[in-house]
Order: structure tokens, then sequence, then C-alpha cells
């Protein structure tokens, strides 16, 4: 064979060997990077549709244990009087708690009353015919101290909450057990799919139907409680299992995710190998052309050196330079470009190394600022839509304590205690609201000299410690004041006390110290409570997240944003059992800058 078709067999092979492994790489590490990343956002939009419903099935909680911990409730399924009813059980009660069912029964499970309500419309419908057949179960659950989640039903699924029917003080015995659901109807899956802008369905697991193409999908539901299935290429489907109250499979969450993530990117490998077999052409064309015009022999023998030089990636090696001729200066050329690749090569996997750094950086950054927009959202709407109830229900409760000066001193006593009770109810879903508010919005620090001590000394006054609990505070040398927003530092300091308080329910120490390190206050508040693990370290200071069977999980998150606009940070320590201690550093002449979130 000859010597030039020799060449074009060789620079033809390698065309088609460089665009191999280049599809090869792009198979075994690109594409299943893709993957994993849609997968792991389908798996976030699951998680935050999960979310939505344990919210719902929390806040169904909350409004059945007022009704049933409630001296009225206890008293009527005494003596079932109608004045109740007429009161409470009525059109605007099912539509401002966006309820469909209440029940009321005895203690062995007999109905006593109950009804059924289509807030949508505001029409009364039929109680389902298939919870007749629970309510024995459903006494038996209130009377174990209560019971919420998801209930199968022959007409279809329901939240709930089922409790037991005790007097305002939380005292028994219980007369009965009090019943609180709403259907899991298509107006329901439509405001999940509304708040986490994706779209969603649930389908009973008894008649759950997957894909034919993925028969491995329902074994991997099945152990894992979760499965991704790309149905093709515009669409990749989540599922989720959810447990019923007695923690048996009942639903299967669907969430479905469009891949133009996945598309853009296959046409831009696509684009990537075609450039660069284009690329290769090119090369090996003009390097053919080039043996064409020279001195064989020169070209044979630069050719080895080069392959030799690509082959071991040695770009420190240099060509022969022999004679003065094109071939020469080719050699001189290949030799410069040798010496440019080394510094390239260098200079590349240093920048390189920077900028996964960032890229990993900008990731993480992007992630929490959709985070946060979600929670941003969900604060406006709820901020819109209870700011105004809950103005109402207080003014109503100033109004019931004005009419209430005229009744006996026996029931005036017992209407103070409820309306006590009702505007600290309000307080609290305000705090809510609040809470969720300053996450998103924006915060305006006032700095000023502030007295840590008086601070300090004022939480202690306003919490009422118990007496189980002995508090210290320890105000260092130079740490007496600092100029900082005192509001913004009080709220802080006082969600800590409150948390350190509850972390120690059988009493303990609570210490309080400040003192002064490198130009900043460092204030420290440690308890001697149940402490921490490492798994809940890792999430304390994330939006919603609690361990509190009460809690809202933005109490820490917001204190976390409230510092960084202080200019300031926070710290935890902590260990299972061995108490917790926050500690935060603040800048004392109050100049220094926001902290990045």
């Amino acid at each position: 064979m000859r010597l030039r078709n020799k060449l074009l067999l060789t620079l033809a092979v390698l065309a088609v060997v460089a665009f191999l492994v280049i599809l090869i790489a792009i198979n075994a590490f690109v594409l299943p990077a893709f993957e994993r990343a849609e997968s792991e956002e389908v798996g976030e939009g699951l998680t935050r549709a999960l979310n939505v419903i344990n919210i719902s099935i929390s806040q169904l909680e909350s409004s059945a244990k007022d009704w049933a911990y409630w001296d009225d409730t206890y008293q009527y399924l005494q003596d079932n009087n109608s004045e109740y009813l007429e009161s409470n059980v009525v059109p605007g009660t099912f539509e401002s708690l966006k309820v469909n069912l209440m029940l009321f029964l005895n203690p062995s499970g007999g109905l006593i009353l109950g009804k059924s309500y289509d807030y949508a419309n505001r029409a009364e419908i039929p109680i389902p015919e298939g919870i007749y057949e629970k309510l024995e179960e459903l006494a038996s659950l209130a009377m174990l101290g209560g019971k919420s989640g998801v209930l199968m039903l022959p007409e279809g699924a329901v939240i709930f909450s089922v409790q037991p029917v005790l007097k305002s003080s939380k005292e028994g015995p219980p007369a009965g057990a009090f019943f609180m659901g709403r259907f899991l109807d298509q107006e329901y899956v439509k405001s999940i799919s509304e708040t986490i802008l994706l779209p969603v369905s649930l389908q009973p697991y008894s008649s759950l139907e997957l894909p034919d193409a993925f028969p491995s999908a329902r074994a991997t539901l099945e152990s894992s409680g979760t499965a991704v299935i790309p149905i093709n290429s515009s669409t990749v489907l989540g599922y989720a299992i959810i447990k019923d109250a007695s923690d048996n499979p009942s639903l299967v969450l669907e969430v479905a995710l469009d891949r133009h993530f996945y598309r853009t990117s296959l046409v831009a490998l696509t684009h990537s190998a075609s450039g660069a077999l284009l690329a290769l052409s090119m090369a090996f064309t003009a390097l053919y052309i080039s043996v064409e015009i020279g001195s064989m022999r020169k070209i044979i023998r630069l050719r080895k050196e080069l392959v030799e030089i690509g082959e071991t990636k040695d770009f420190s090696r240099r060509v022969q330079e022999e004679g003065n001729d094109e071939i020469s200066d080719l050699a001189k050329s290949a030799n410069w470009m040798l010496s440019s690749l080394e510094s390239s090569s260098e200079e590349l996997k240093r920048y390189a190394a920077h900028l996964e750094e960032l890229v990993e950086e900008q990731m993480a950054r992007l992630r929490e600022k959709e985070r946060l927009a979600a929670i941003g959202e969900t604060a406006t709407m709820v901020g819109h839509d209870l700011r105004n109830p809950l103005q109402s229900i207080m003014n109503i409760a100033y109004l019931m304590e004005e009419e209430g000066a005229s009744l006996p001193p026996d029931k005036r006593e017992v209407l103070a205690k409820w309306i006590k009770r009702l505007k600290e109810n309000v307080v609290y879903m305000d705090k809510i609201v609040s809470d969720l508010q300053d996450l998103t919005r924006s915060v305006k620090v006032d700095r000023k000299e502030a007295h840590l001590e008086q601070i300090l000394n004022d939480i202690l006054r306003d919490l009422k410690i118990p007496e189980n609990i002995r508090a210290e505070i320890k105000i260092n040398p130079g740490a007496e004041m600092l100029v900082t927003d005192p509001l913004i530092l009080k709220r802080i300091l006082q969600n800590l006390v409150n948390n350190a308080l509850q972390a120690m329910p059988d009493g303990g120490r609570l210490t309080m110290e400040a003192s002064v390190s490198g130009g900043e206050i460092q204030i420290e508040v440690q308890d001697t409570g149940v402490g921490m693990d490492n798994e809940t370290l890792k999430k304390i200071f994330t939006p919603l997240f609690t361990t509190k069977a009460k809690g809202t999980g933005l109490g820490l998150a917001v204190c976390k944003r409230l510092v960084e606009e202080l200019g300031g940070k926070i710290l935890v320590r902590s260990s299972r059992g061995a108490g917790t201690t926050f500690v935060l550093r603040l800048p004392i002449s109050g100049n220094g800058e926001k902290q990045d979130q």
C-alpha cells in the first residue's frame, strides 16, 4: 500500500476513534449526570408537594383540637343543646376552615351529629357512606389521644384529624370524639399544583397504573417509596407513596416535569460532538495537505514525533528542527504550539478547578434563591389571606370583652378565659405570618447604642422563667454596650432563650454570657437540655424544618436572617443529651456588612 494511502487511512481512523471516544465519554459521564440532576429536581418537586399535604394535615389537626378542647363542645356532647349547633356548625365555619366533614361521636363510636359541606359550591352534601364503617375505629383512636393523617373511603381519600372531646382546660374524662376532614378532591390537587408550580395528581395505591414500558418502576416505588420515570423526551414523572393513619400505603402522588433542560442538554451535546468532528476533519485535512506539499521523510518523522507527544500528552517535549524550509518552519511552529499548549494546559487545569468551584457555589445559591422565592410566594399569600381575618377576630374579642362586662361575675370570668385564649391564638397565628414574611422581605435596621444586660433582663422578665430553671446573665468587661438595632437583637435573643426553655421541660440551667473577641461581641445562650444530634444540626437553620410537634420551623431561620442583616453570624454547638449553645457574633460599632445568605 502506498504511503499516501496509508496516511489517508491513518488520518481517517484517528478521526473516527476520536469521535467515538467523545461519544463514549458523553454517554458514560455527561448524560448520566444530566439524568441525576433531573431526578433530583423531580425529587424536590415531590418533597414540596408532600410538604403541602403535611402542612394541611397539621392545620387540620390544630383546628380539630381547638374544637375538641372546648367547654362548649364538651357540654354539647352531654346535652345536645341546639344553641351550640346554630352558633358553630354553620356553613361559614366550613368555608373559613376549608373542611368538608364534621362528626361528633360518643366514646363508643356512635354518631351524635354529622355534617358534610361543599365549601367550594356552598352547599350541604350527603355524608360519605363509607365513613360509617370507620366510626368505631375513629372513636378508639380519639380515646387513645387522637390521630391525624389520610383516610381512604370508597368515595375517595380524606385528610382528617380525630381528637378526644375535653374541657378547655384539657381535663377529662372524654365526653366523646370530634372528627374533622377535608376531601382530597381535584380542587385540593389543583391548589398543590399552584403552590409548587408543577402538575400534580393523586391516585389510589390499590389501583395504581404505571407505564408498561417501565416494569421495574413499581418495585422501585414499593421499596424506596419514590420512583422517577422518564416517559419520553418531553416529560418525566415522579411518584411518591402516601401512607394512611395506619402506616399502610393509601395514595400515590404523581408530579410531572417538563424535560426542557434535558432536551437542551442533548442539543448542546449534539452540537459539541458535531463541532468536534468538524474540527478533527479540518485538522487531519490540513495535515494531509502539508504532507503532500513537503518532504515525505521529514513529514513522517515530524508526524511520528507529534503522535508520540500526543499519545503521552507530554507537552514539554519538542520536535526536531532540521533545514531551513517550510517543513522546518512547521517544526518550529509545532514547538511553539507545544510550548503554548504546555502553558495553556497548566493554566486550563487551574481554571477548570476554579470554574468547578464557582459552578457549585452558584448552583447552591440558585437553589437557595428558588426555595426562598417559593417561601416568599407562600408568605405573600398567607399574609394577604390571614391578616384581615385575624384582625377581625381580634376586634370581635375586644367587643366580647366590652359586652361581657355586664355579665354575672362567674360567667364574666369564664368568658374572660375564652377571650384570653382566643387572643393568644390570634397572636400566635400572626407571629407565624410575620415569620414567613421576614424570611423574604427586606428588613430596615435602625442602629443605635444598646445596653445588652438590660435587653437580657427584659427578656427574662417577659418570658416568665419557670421555677425549676436557674437563669444566669454574665457580661464580661467591654461587652456592656454595642451599636445595633435593639429591637431586632431582642427578638433574636428572645427566640433563642425561648427555645432553650422549651429544651428543658424538667428544669436545668440557662446561661447568657457576653464577651468581646476580635472587635466583635460574642453572645452565648447555653442550656442544659436534651441537645441535638448531627442530622438535626445540619438542618437547624433550614426554613420549615422543625422537631417540635407544634413548631413552624421558621424561628431559627428568621433568627439567622436577622443576625445577617445586623452584619453578624450565628453558630450552634450541641450533642444529644449534653445541651445546646447558640453563639451570636456581632460588630461592636455596628459597621459590619450584611452577610451573604
